[in-house]
């Protein structure tokens, strides 16, 4: 296995730049091993209830949220937006089964005007352009007011601070509304927090928050 590993390794990087090749031998070899991967339910000391998808701490993991997040990969959207897809289809049945007459809302966690021109694009919309859940997305009802800094660089104390009234909602008419927040990586669960209280106060009651990963 290692020297099969060692060969495909050498004929990517004749090919694809490095990370763009170690990215693709990751990917093949999650298939070749049928890695499953099992969503998860925990709190956090500011978030009540998330799901996440994936462990950060898996190696492969963290490169593919890299390569989504920074460098576009077209290959790592469509490892999370698979992931992802697996998931709704169980959870929209369950809501379904629960509220039968709820019209069910995907909201990508919002980037600023600033970050989105930097970036060109927003990570967690683009996986989910890639799912069956993409007819449920909405981008327009949840937006961000101000450009904030990155949470990755506070410590746990100040990213509640950092992110605070950073979003605003439009008001929802629809008491049968279900919404699923999505972030791309969960830490202290600030933001989502942040998200899921301003939707509440628009009245959106039913707010489930979601992330690809839990670091």
């Amino acid at each position: 296995m290692f020297r099969i590993k060692f060969i495909i390794d050498n004929l990517f990087y004749l090919v694809f730049p490095k990370t763009q090749s170690q990215m693709i031998v990751d990917l093949y070899f999650y298939k070749i091993l049928n890695i499953k991967m099992s969503s998860m339910s925990f709190d956090t000391d500011y978030c009540k209830n998330i799901t996440a998808l994936t462990v950060y701490s898996n190696k492969h993991i963290k490169t593919l949220i890299h390569e989504l997040k920074f460098n576009n990969n077209k290959k790592a959207a469509k490892f999370f937006a698979d992931i992802f897809n697996d998931f709704f289809i169980e959870e929209y049945e369950n809501i379904k089964l629960y509220h039968p007459n709820s019209d069910v809302i995907i909201i990508p966690i919002p980037l600023s005007k600033q970050r989105l021109k930097e970036r060109g694009y927003n990570q967690v919309t683009r996986v989910l352009k890639q799912t069956s859940a993409k007819k449920f997305i909405n981008t327009k009802i949840l937006s961000r007011n101000r450009d904030t800094k990155k949470q990755s660089l506070l410590t746990k104390t100040k990213r509640k601070a950092n992110i605070k009234d950073a979003f605003s909602a439009i008001e929802n008419t629809n008491p049968d509304t279900v919404v699923l927040l999505v972030d791309d990586v969960v830490t202290t669960g600030a933001t989502l927090e942040e998200a899921r209280k301003t939707l509440k106060k628009s009245s959106y009651n039913d707010v489930y928050v979601i992330a690809f990963s839990k670091a």
